[in-house]
């Protein structure tokens, strides 16, 4: 999907939940689907994939620290007796 479209839908959407508080999610959805050309002047493209890669768990490991690999030390330091102080 376009950036712009993106950023222009979540506009929309951000836009309504400020102005109806008390309406529910799913009428702000359903606003933005239908009045995103109205907000399409004020997107940007930035914004617009940053929310693409965030909603797209296959190429974003933002915020995911299991999908995050961890690497095991390959060489481990050798172990010395302490020399005892008598």
């Amino acid at each position: 999907m376009n950036p712009y479209v993106i950023s222009a839908k979540f506009a929309a959407y951000v836009w309504y939940q400020h102005q109806n508080p008390p309406k529910t999610s799913t009428d702000a959805m359903s606003f933005a689907r239908q009045n995103w050309n109205t907000f399409l002047p004020c997107s940007h493209k930035g914004l617009g994939r940053l929310l693409a890669k965030i909603a797209d768990p296959k190429v974003s490991d933002i915020g995911n620290p299991i999908r995050k690999k961890t690497k095991m030390p390959t060489k481990t330091l050798p172990f010395r007796q302490r020399e005892s102080v008598s």
